[in-house]
C-alpha cells in the first residue's frame, strides 16, 4: 500500500536528504552561525532555518526555528546523530517516543500516543499505527531535534 511504501521508502530518504544538505553546507553553516572557542562569544539569537527536501516531487520545505548558542560545528554533529538514531528508530520499527520538547504542541502529541495505549494499542510502532499520524510524528521529531 502507498502507507507502507511512505514509511518504508519514503520517510528515510527524506531524513537521509537533511542530514546530506547538513554535510553538504557544513562550512556555509558554521561560517554563518559561528564557532565558539577561546576568543569568541556566540550570543543566543533566534534562528529559522530552511530545509528544502524533494522527494518524488515538488520540494517539500521543512522550517525550523531555533535558539543558537552552541558551537556550530557541534552543533550539527548532535543534530545529524540524532537524525540518524530517527532514521534507525523508522526503518526498525521501534516504538514512537513521547516528545521532550517544551513546545506547546507537544502535549498534543504525546496525548495522542498516551490514548493509543490506553486503547489497548501498546505501544505504537512506526509499521503499526496511522499512516498519516507517521509521517506527521517524523517531521515533528525532525523539528524537536533542531530546537536542542
Amino acid at each position: 500500500s502507498f502507507a507502507y511504501v511512505t514509511v518504508k521508502d519514503r520517510l528515510p530518504v527524506i531524513i537521509t536528504r537533511v542530514v546530506d544538505h547538513l554535510a553538504r553546507d557544513k562550512d556555509k553553516i558554521i561560517k554563518e552561525y559561528g564557532e565558539v572557542g577561546p576568543s569568541s562569544s556566540v550570543p543566543l539569537r533566534g534562528h529559522l532555518f530552511k530545509l528544502d527536501v524533494r522527494v518524488d516531487g515538488p520540494p517539500c520545505h521543512l522550517f525550523v526555528n531555533t535558539m543558537i548558542r552552541l558551537d556550530a560545528r557541534e552543533e550539527l554533529k548532535t543534530v545529524i546523530g540524532q537524525l540518524s538514531e530517527l532514521k534507525n528508530e523508522l526503518q526498525t520499527n521501534k516504538p514512537l517516543v513521547e516528545l521532550k520538547s517544551r513546545r506547546r504542541d507537544a502535549y498534543q502529541w504525546n496525548t495522542f500516543l498516551e490514548d493509543q495505549r490506553k486503547a489497548g494499542h501498546q505501544e505504537l510502532r512506526w509499521f503499526g499505527t496511522v499512516w498519516l499520524y507517521a509521517e506527521c510524528y517524523m517531521y515533528r521529531r525532525m523539528r524537536q531535534i533542531f530546537e536542542l
